[in-house]
């Protein structure tokens, strides 16, 4: 993520809240660990799925704050996608192989 306080890259002290939403529920992500690449400038956030609702599409939000006031937030619409892993299943055969 590219977090910047008048076009330079903020590297320290950032904190990070991740939101994962859609038309039906909010719910907070848990961050297992950030960090900052100087090869890139950017914010490294890896979070711990929450369990949500499979065949389903939900919008992440991610706010930064650093010094404060400075808060920033985006938004990116239907970018996380919870998969069906399981094979349909017919009830007339066993499984169908996918």
């Amino acid at each position: 993520m590219n977090v910047t306080s008048n076009a330079i890259p903020v590297s320290s002290n950032v904190d990070f809240e991740v939101k994962l939403f859609n038309e039906t529920l909010e719910t907070q992500a848990s961050i297992d660990k950030t960090y900052f690449n100087t090869s890139d400038n950017l914010w490294y956030v890896t979070i711990i799925a929450p369990n949500l609702s499979i065949e389903r599409a939900y919008s992440l939000n991610v706010t930064a704050s650093y010094i404060t006031p400075r808060i920033r937030s985006s938004i990116e619409k239907d970018s996380i996608i919870y998969a069906d892993s399981n094979a349909p299943i017919d009830r007339n055969r066993n499984s169908i192989k996918s």
